[in-house]
């Protein structure tokens, strides 16, 4: 987005190869990527038996675990990634990027929820606790936000073009695709 200075970078599917060690495989032709969470980096950890997962983005891939991830079993890598949080090594945990909302149970908003103790059960009437951060209302992360977002203000995607599979998917399933000059 012009202006905020988010670049996210699409790539087609890519696995780590069976190798006795953790490689990053090389991407696929992309045709499509969906800018959403579910293609960004982090998630459950591979392997975990608890089913263990970084909640700042629990929709992701998933990420390899030095404790529980079987070394040199393929798997799959998140397709969106940037230059300010690459996907270049193995245990890596960048920022996730994405384009839409973020859930509120995710932890970076989260941690603008406020504390929600025993006091604040106690209370007669339950509001907002008084460590509330409105922060917590916003569904970008915090490098995605623009301070200084006027009406007027004119915002550019660039190399995108939605498909709508149905009318009745529009809303949930839009994809982007790259078009290409």
């Amino acid at each position: 987005m012009s202006g905020c200075g988010c670049t996210a970078h699409g790539r087609g599917s890519r696995r780590s190869p069976f190798t006795p060690t953790w490689k990053l495989g090389t991407a696929e032709l992309a045709t499509r990527v969906p800018l959403d969470y579910r293609c960004a980096s982090v998630g459950r950890y591979v392997g975990d038996p608890d089913g263990g997962a970084d909640a700042r983005n629990l929709l992701g891939p998933g990420l390899l675990h030095r404790e529980f991830s079987r070394v040199g079993k393929p798997c799959r890598a998140p397709q969106i990634d940037s230059a300010r949080a690459p996907v270049d090594a193995p245990f890596a945990r960048p920022l996730p990027q994405g384009f839409g909302p973020v859930p509120p149970f995710w932890s970076w908003r989260q941690a603008h929820a406020g504390t929600y103790d025993e006091a604040w059960q106690a209370a007669p009437e339950r509001r907002l606790p008084d460590d509330f951060d409105c922060r917590f209302y916003q569904s970008l992360f915090d490098y995605e936000y623009l301070y200084l977002y006027r009406s007027y203000t004119r915002m550019s995607l660039w190399q995108l073009v939605i498909l709508m599979a149905s009318s009745a998917a529009a809303g949930l399933c839009s994809q982007w695709r790259v078009r290409r000059r």
